[in-house]
């Protein structure tokens, strides 16, 4: 029974290693979306800051009385 117990926790304790790896790898993707979705702003860089969202993004910005399509979004 204590083989059986430690294979388990070994087992568990490499899979939690190897999804660590790939939601670091995911993490770094996404933040490096947000860093750039940042300098765009800042930039005032309305092309590029376009090319972040997806062609049937939606949204409701805080200044539109109605959401708002991509085609729309920097307006």
């Amino acid at each position: 029974m204590t083989r059986i117990a430690l294979c388990v926790a070994v087992v568990v304790m490499l899979a939690a290693t190897c999804s660590g790896a790939q939601t670091s790898s995911e993490a770094e993707k996404v933040w490096a979306v947000e860093e750039a979705y940042w300098q765009y702003v800042q930039a005032n860089d309305l092309r590029s800051y376009v090319t972040l969202w997806r062609t049937d993004f939606l949204g409701w910005p805080s200044v539109s009385p109605e959401p708002l399509g991509k085609d729309h979004i920097t307006d």
